[in-house]
């Protein structure tokens, strides 16, 4: 089984197959992967399945998942080995994510010793580990922990470059968990909360500029922009809080449906919302202007600047987001900020077909999946006129 063509077109499903499709390639895989008795595939396909069904909440496959890929371990004679202690990690991961504490942190301080017999000292593994442990400590509310198994998982990742996503992730772990103790711990001097303060911004801008610059288009994304939302509130930036939180929960739908993740989000979102009446959802409408204003124009302009006094833009047609009637409800199907670009047909010919085409990657760069929004695709984009 070529294991990394199978990986690469799991990785790509996301955002343009449901969950549930997802799933069930990858249990096809893993009986194609027994039916060729490729034993690495099917250790790896089952972890990938693990780490599936833990972001989706679905406990009782999660952890049957988990007995049985600690049965293949056994059988396969792989005790004290990288695949066992790797496989230790997501299980580990697992057993938290469903509020098995103990099992977990037993997992997680076994792949560390494992670890320390098998590897270099700035091998990748111990920053996801030390990521992981973080996110065990934020669990049971040990903040002052999390915080400092989050830094030694920073310095490791932070000498590696190369993984921009990984040193994103754990920024935003990191912020999270200083914001936390800030509010857990009452007793703490006014200039030492500034201090956590600062330094939560400081990871979480960095954080969000990593993960934008490959157009905000990873599933972690939606969790930056919560922490944002959450250290705005914290701030008293009502406003901008209320649109990171609604950016994240677009996001969180976008790739997961209306998970615990986002109904998490909303509760926050909610709670500002009753508490202050100038917050209010900004409609698909004047998100599509701000995405046209901000990056269409551009575009326009940088392509097609002969052209561009004879290309109409707005919003308009099917949909009751066109009118501005929309809320958070409606981003349940269709919805995603887009634009109208009308011209002539005769102008069709002449720069129609490049016009769609650089559109479509606008969208691709800001994360927006152009080609799988199903209806909202032929809403948008050019159109003729006569």
């Amino acid at each position: 089984m070529n294991i990394q063509k199978v990986l690469h077109t799991y990785d790509s499903m996301f955002g343009k197959y449901s969950l549930e499709e997802a799933e069930q390639y990858l249990s096809e895989q893993i009986q194609c992967a027994m039916q060729e008795e490729d034993d690495s595939a099917l250790i790896t396909l089952l972890n990938e399945l693990i780490g599936l069904m833990r972001d989706t909440f679905q406990e009782e496959k999660a952890l049957a998942y988990c007995e049985e890929l600690k049965k293949l371990i056994v059988n396969f004679n792989l005790a004290g080995t990288e695949a066992e202690a790797t496989s230790l990690q997501n299980i580990g991961n697992a057993y938290r994510a469903f509020g098995r504490y103990e099992d977990s942190l037993a997992c997680f301080e076994k792949v560390e010793s494992a670890y320390e017999k098998l590897l270099d000292d700035g091998d990748y593994r111990y920053a996801s580990l030390y990521n992981n442990w973080g996110l065990l400590y934020q669990e049971t509310g040990d903040w002052e922990k999390a915080v400092a198994v989050l830094k030694k998982s920073l310095k490791k990742i932070d000498a590696m470059p190369e993984f921009e996503t990984e040193r994103a992730t754990t920024r935003v772990n990191l912020a999270n968990s200083l914001l936390q103790l800030c509010s857990a711990e009452k007793n703490i001097e006014d200039p030492d909360r500034k201090k956590l303060l600062s330094e939560a911004k400081e990871q979480i801008e960095t954080a969000l500029k990593l993960y934008e610059k490959n157009g905000g288009k990873d599933s972690h994304y939606s969790a930056a922009l919560a922490v944002m939302a959450d250290f705005l509130a914290m701030e008293g930036k009502v406003l901008p809080a209320a649109e990171y939180y609604q950016r994240s929960l677009l996001d969180t739908e976008r790739h997961f449906g209306k998970n615990e993740n986002y109904l998490r989000v909303f509760e926050k979102y909610e709670k500002l919302r009753k508490e202050n009446p100038a917050v209010r959802w900004k409609t698909n409408l004047e998100r599509s202007e701000e995405f046209y204003e901000t990056c269409g124009k551009k575009m326009i302009h940088s392509h097609f600047a002969e052209y561009e006094d004879r290309i109409a833009v707005g919003m308009f047609g099917e949909g009751s987001d066109c009118f501005g009637y929309d809320d958070y409800i409606s981003a349940d199907h269709d919805y995603a900020p887009g634009f109208l670009m009308l011209v002539t047909k005769e102008d069709y010919r002449l720069f129609g077909e490049k016009l769609q085409t650089e559109y479509e990657k606008l969208l691709e760069e800001h994360g927006l999946n152009a080609g799988s929004r199903n209806f909202l695709d032929l809403r948008r984009g050019v159109k003729t006129i006569n």
